[in-house]
């Protein structure tokens, strides 16, 4: 054989067992139909989220995205190797997801997975309960044959007034000798409707809740007897002209004694103006007393001293025309004894050196 013709043969024979089938070419195609990166990222990705799904209490979920995180993670035999070579992170986080889920779903009670409408299942047990309570009430309510409707109705006299109610007791006794005691609140001009045994009974309201500074109210008050009829019974309140009377008077002697204590309060203080006005007077007349004892006594120690100057001695000479104190210089030649009077009165004037 040629030696061309047996490489080609030999050739041939070593390629054709490297050539991969048709199946294979599939498959190597189908797992490269994903990028590298995202093929690797994905279980990383399924892991996390089965973490979140933990984390809100969603089981079954983080249950499903771990496992599908463990299943892209082992399908792989290069991706396996090289997770269990480096110890990735995602197989521990899908590791750890799936042991979790597993543990919780096994703690959840079973009936719990599946609520059952237990306000469904009671309905009708409720709504026959409900068909015969009304039934016992209305038996309760019922009321005898015997008795009467007592229609109440309320007036005020020269009322106006607004959103005020009155309190009417109701207090009697059945012939059977029960007692009865009851209350209702009604306003002006309503009326109410009560049913009541046979029986006497007093109906009574106070007219202080519709009093006011001026116009006083008195108590309305009826006794009825109830028997197999009906009755209405009209509570009027009038004017309790008596107490408007003695209040009126309480108010006119209140006002009396106001005026007198007011009174009494000005006259006291015009008293006691005119009071201190006299003793200013009197101070002022007894300060003006005693400038004037003051000025008299001036005017006495003046003239006194003026007198006493007028009966002062005095010496002239026999030249000269000045009068001269004892010992002046004036007086050494003459010398002759005057009072300072005469002196002044026969012309003589005082020395210029003694005086």
């Amino acid at each position: 054989m040629p030696k061309d013709k047996k490489a080609k043969e030999e050739t041939g024979q070593k390629a054709a067992p490297q050539e991969p089938a048709a199946g294979e070419k599939n498959g190597k195609r189908a797992k490269k139909h994903l990028p590298a990166g995202l093929a690797n990222r994905l279980p990383l990705v399924l892991a996390i989220l089965g973490i979140l799904c933990l984390v809100i209490s969603a089981t079954p979920l983080a249950l499903i995205f771990s496992v599908a995180a463990l299943v892209l993670i082992f399908r792989d035999k290069e991706r396996r190797q090289r997770l269990l070579t480096r110890g990735s992170a995602t197989l521990i986080c899908a590791v750890i997801v799936a042991s979790c889920s597993v543990c919780a779903l096994a703690a959840t009670p079973t009936g719990s997975s599946a609520p059952v409408d237990t306000a469904s299942q009671s309905e009708p047990a409720t709504t026959t309960e409900n068909k015969t309570e009304p039934a016992a009430k209305d038996e309760e309510d019922e009321p005898d044959l015997e008795g009467g409707m007592v229609t109440v109705s309320l007036s005020v006299e020269d009322w106006t007034g607004a959103d005020t109610s009155g309190t009417i007791t109701i207090s009697g006794t059945t012939n059977d000798g029960d007692t009865a005691q009851d209350s209702i609140a009604l306003a002006p001009g309503d009326e109410r409707l009560l049913y009541y045994e046979p029986g006497s009974y007093t109906l009574s309201v106070d007219g202080a809740p519709f009093s006011t500074e001026d116009v006083i109210y008195a108590a309305a008050t009826r006794t009825i007897t109830v028997s197999n009829n009906d009755l209405a019974v009209a509570l009027a309140i009038e004017k309790d002209d008596e107490a408007i009377a003695a209040k009126q008077s309480e108010k006119a002697a209140a006002e009396e004694a106001q005026r007198q204590a007011e009174e009494a309060a000005a006259q006291e203080a015009q008293r006691q103006a005119e009071e201190a006005a006299a003793q200013e007077a009197q101070r002022q007349a007894e300060a003006a007393a005693e400038a004037q004892r003051q000025a008299d006594a001036a005017a006495a120690a003046q003239a006194q001293q003026q007198s006493q100057q007028n009966e002062q001695t005095v010496y002239i000479n026999d030249t000269g025309e000045k009068y001269h104190r004892d010992g002046c210089q004036y007086l050494r030649k003459s010398k002759h004894a005057i009072s300072l009077s005469d002196a002044e009165a026969l012309g003589y004037t005082p020395c210029s050196r003694c005086f």
